[in-house]
């Protein structure tokens, strides 16, 4: 929308403080210039040195105007125009999370809402509690080999992983807080997981060991996609 656009670019250059201050100190500068136009001198060559200051006023204005028109606004349009084709890909990365909790949730009973929604963190403990990540998870590869909850979760690591690569070129074109949410998406507690799973291949210890980690990922998911959810609102 070209009023959103507008709005933001106004916005963004009211961020800076100094430049903010500037404007304010040059739009008042000319007020007083107008307001006291007919009255005498304070000092000798006032007159002089407050037309020079008032003309130096009416240049950072149009400057400030320039760069909105030139600058700003073109970048927001621009902008926009990445967010579009980023964001989708952006929906990938919390994907292979929530195709896994979905998995999870149907192995142990639950039923899977509509429109789906992560789990609470007491939800996430009483399916851990019930899934052996040693175990398969209904689940063969297409050879007709079973597939285990840990060879699952290296899947979901993976899928992760190759998700955020994929949209890091365009890093310096996102707003920092969707860089940092989908930067940040707990790959880590995801490695964490299967590493301890590897360790303990030999036990028969449940999930309950590895739900700390997975609570971290589920909400490390659900940022990435409240962001999203305000960004496509944005740019609608």
């Amino acid at each position: 929308m070209a009023a959103m656009s507008w709005i933001r670019s106004v916005r963004n250059i009211r961020n800076g403080k100094v430049i903010n201050g500037l404007l304010v100190a040059s739009l008042a500068t000319l007020v007083i210039r107008v307001a006291s136009k007919d009255t005498n001198e304070l000092f000798p060559a006032g007159e002089e040195i407050f037309s020079i200051v008032a003309d130096l006023a009416v240049a950072y204005c149009a400057a400030w105007i320039f760069n909105l028109l030139v600058v700003e606004v073109p970048h927001q349009r621009d902008r926009r125009l990445v967010l579009k084709a980023v964001v989708p890909l952006c929906h990938a990365v919390p994907r292979p999370v929530i195709s896994l909790v979905k998995e999870m949730t149907k192995q142990t009973g639950g039923q899977v809402a509509d429109p789906f929604e992560l789990p609470s963190s007491e939800t996430v403990k009483l399916m851990c509690a019930k899934i052996d990540p040693h175990h398969a998870a209904n689940m063969v590869t297409p050879n007709g080999t079973p597939i285990t909850w840990f060879q699952r979760f290296e899947d979901a690591r993976g899928d992760v992983e190759r998700s955020v690569d994929a949209i890091a070129p365009l890093f310096d074109r996102l707003d920092a807080e969707l860089v940092l949410a989908v930067h940040a998406m707990p790959r880590f507690p995801l490695w964490k997981m299967t590493q301890m799973m590897l360790l303990t291949a030999a036990s028969n210890t449940n999930m309950s060991v590895w739900d700390k980690q997975l609570i971290e990922v589920i909400e490390g998911a659900e940022r990435v996609r409240a962001i999203l959810k305000a960004v496509e609102l944005e740019i609608a």
